[in-house]
């Protein structure tokens, strides 16, 4: 990750997902950190939750829900959110996937990088 004098840079350092088996339309609950290794400060965003059937995380993918941060994140800082329920959509197929985040999902922020705000869970998702 890069820094850039004029603009923050978020990225995940740390997701996690309390289970690994989920109902379709079960509730999951998550946790995850966010850093601004940017060169300024990172203002008000939303982190997005996701299901993918891959490691990549994007906005592209299926989104569960999000986490509004309504507060400034200062250069070098990072925040912790812990027991963050979303849910996982009835209509998902039944299969493996891998949920992560990705910060600054709806692209609201102009950052650094925009190359580095996704993060998977290191374990597979299971629905059924």
């Amino acid at each position: 990750t890069g820094t850039c004098n004029n603009a923050p840079d978020l990225y995940p350092t740390y997701v996690k997902s309390a289970g690994t088996l989920y109902n379709k339309g079960g509730t999951m609950t998550v946790e995850f950190t966010i850093k601004n290794n940017g060169g300024t400060l990172a203002t008000p965003h939303k982190v997005g939750i996701y299901l993918s059937t891959n490691t990549a995380i994007t906005a592209a993918d299926t989104l569960l829900g999000y986490y509004q941060r309504v507060s400034l994140l200062n250069v070098g800082s990072s925040y912790k959110v812990t027991g963050k329920k979303v849910t996982v959509p009835k209509g998902t197929k039944a299969g493996t996937y891998y949920m992560g985040v990705y910060a600054d999902h709806d692209k609201k922020l102009w950052e650094a990088s925009e190359t580095n705000n996704g993060k998977n869970y290191a374990s597979k998702i299971t629905v059924k």
